[in-house]
């Protein structure tokens, strides 16, 4: 069995790759999804808050300008780089 840090490593690197631009916000998106949905690791409260948190805002965001409802709480690539950074940051500090 992994420990938590091992287990989350993954995800810092995901997101330092799309905080740093090496990925897209569409590339971020779907290898988010892909890890995160099928992830059956048991995170302790803290971690699982910032993941759940950031799935929240992946799926909010809406890649096509014309489809995305901002009223509606959609994010932009921007919107979702503000909170990939502050995903990471919440990571980094625990």
């Amino acid at each position: 069995m992994s420990s938590e840090q091992d287990a989350v490593e993954p995800y810092l690197t995901l997101l330092e790759g799309f905080v740093s631009a090496r990925l897209t916000a569409r590339a971020f998106e779907q290898q988010f999804l892909d890890r995160y949905q099928n992830d059956s690791f048991r995170w302790s409260a803290p971690v699982f808050d910032v993941l759940d948190d950031l799935f929240a805002d992946v799926d909010a965001y809406v890649a096509d300008g014309e489809q995305r409802d901002v009223d509606d709480g959609d994010l932009d690539d921007e919107g979702l780089r503000t909170s990939a950074e502050a995903a990471l940051a919440r990571l980094q500090s625990l």
